[in-house]
C-alpha cells in the first residue's frame, strides 16, 4: 500500500511538473459544440458571404450570396450569380429579379422562407440526431480549425456531414454534407457579427418599373389530374387524404409511365411520385401501409415513404410527420 501511495505521488509530481503530456490541450467534441452553440446565441447580427456548391453525378453547380441576418427573422440577401435578392423585415418577404425587373411579395408567415444561412438553423438539434466525433484539426483560409463529424444516429437519415468550426470565434466557416449521390459544400468567408445595422437594409423600395406578381406554387407544365389520367399509361391512384394539402397539378413523365402530382399548403408542398420503375431508398426503414410494405427515409426533416402496390412504385415526399405519410399511402390503396 505505501508503495503504491509512493508510486502515485511521483506521479503527480511529474504531471505538476509539466514532463507528462497534457491530454486536455484538445477538447472534446462536446465542448467544441458547447462553445460553438454560445456563440451563435451570442450573436444578434451576422453578416457574411456564402459560396455554396452542389454536385450530383459529376455536374458542379456553385453560388455567391452576400447576406445579412438579425434575429430574430430580419434578412437581406443579394444572389450574386442569379441577380436575385430577397429582404424580409420580420413581416413581409420581398424577392426581386433585377432580370426580369419584376419582385413577389408575401406574408413571413406564409412563405415560411426562413434563410437558409442561418448556420443555427443547422446546428438546433445537429448534436442529438447525430454521432459527432473530431476527426482533425485543419487550416482553412488561413483559420485553424477542429473538424467536426456528424453521423445520423437515425439510419433512415443519409447525411453525413464534416463541419470546419473556427478555433477562434467558434463560427462554423464550411459545412461539407454528403447524400450519397449528391454533394454539397456551404463555405462562409467576410464574416462580421453584431455590427449595427439600420433597419433601412431590411425594407425593399420598389424600382419604379418593377412589375409585381403573385406567388406561385405550381411547377411547370402541371396539368389537371383529367388531363394526366388521359396521357399517363396507367391507372393514377389518388389520394383520399392529403394532410389538408389540396391539389396543386400533376405532370407526366416523358413516356407518359410516370405522373408527378404536386400537393400544396401554403408554401409547403407535398409531391406523389408513380411509376413503373424502381428507384432505391438508401438506409430506410420498413413500414406497413395497409397489407402492403414499404420504406422510409428522412432528410432535413423532409421525409420520404415508397413502396409498391402492384407493378406501380409510389414515393410521397414532404415535410409531414411519418404517420400522415402512412395516412396518405393508405387512402391510396
Amino acid at each position: 500500500m505505501l508503495k503504491e501511495l509512493i508510486i502515485m505521488i511521483f506521479l503527480l509530481n511529474i504531471m505538476a511538473g509539466g514532463c507528462l503530456e497534457d491530454t486536455n490541450d484538445k477538447p472534446t467534441v462536446e465542448e467544441i459544440m458547447y462553445h460553438t452553440q454560445d456563440k451563435y446565441e451570442s450573436i444578434d447580427v451576422f453578416k457574411a458571404t456564402m459560396i455554396s456548391t452542389t454536385n450530383f453525378q459529376g455536374e458542379e453547380v456553385a453560388q455567391e450570396m452576400d447576406f445579412l441576418f438579425e434575429k430574430p427573422n430580419k434578412y437581406k440577401c443579394v444572389n450574386k450569380v442569379e441577380n436575385f435578392t430577397t429582404i424580409s423585415n420580420g413581416e413581409v418577404v420581398w424577392m426581386y429579379h433585377s432580370d426580369k425587373d419584376e419582385v413577389t411579395v408575401e406574408d413571413l408567415e406564409d412563405s415560411k422562407r426562413m434563410p437558409s444561412f442561418d448556420y443555427g438553423m443547422i446546428f438546433k438539434d445537429l448534436t442529438i440526431i447525430n454521432d459527432m466525433s473530431l476527426i482533425g484539426d485543419e487550416k482553412l483560409s488561413g483559420k485553424s480549425c477542429y473538424v467536426i463529424e456528424a453521423i445520423p444516429k437515425n439510419k433512415t437519415a443519409i447525411i453525413s456531414q464534416n463541419i470546419w468550426i473556427d478555433k477562434e470565434s467558434w463560427i462554423p466557416i464550411r459545412i461539407d454534407r454528403d447524400f450519397g449521390g449528391y454533394k454539397s459544400r456551404v463555405e462562409y468567408i467576410n464574416i462580421s457579427v453584431n455590427t449595427d445595422v439600420s433597419d433601412n437594409e431590411f425594407e425593399f423600395i420598389l424600382p419604379a418599373d418593377a412589375k409585381i406578381v403573385k406567388p406561385n406554387t405550381s411547377l411547370p407544365n402541371q396539368i389537371s389530374m383529367e388531363e394526366a389520367q388521359e396521357s399517363a399509361n396507367f391507372t393514377i391512384l389518388k389520394p383520399s387524404y392529403s394532410a389538408g394539402y389540396q391539389f396543386n397539378g400533376a405532370t407526366i413523365g416523358e413516356y407518359a409511365d410516370s405522373v408527378s402530382l404536386s400537393y400544396a399548403k401554403g408554401r409547403s408542398l407535398l409531391t406523389i411520385v408513380q411509376t413503373r420503375s424502381k428507384y432505391p431508398v438508401p438506409n430506410a426503414e420498413n413500414v406497413t401501409i395497409g397489407e402492403l410494405k414499404g420504406e422510409i427515409t428522412e432528410t432535413f426533416g423532409n421525409k420520404m415513404l415508397r413502396y409498391n402496390d402492384g407493378n406501380i412504385y409510389v414515393i410521397i415526399a414532404g415535410t409531414v410527420s411519418e404517420e400522415e405519410l402512412v395516412k396518405i399511402a393508405e387512402s391510396m390503396t
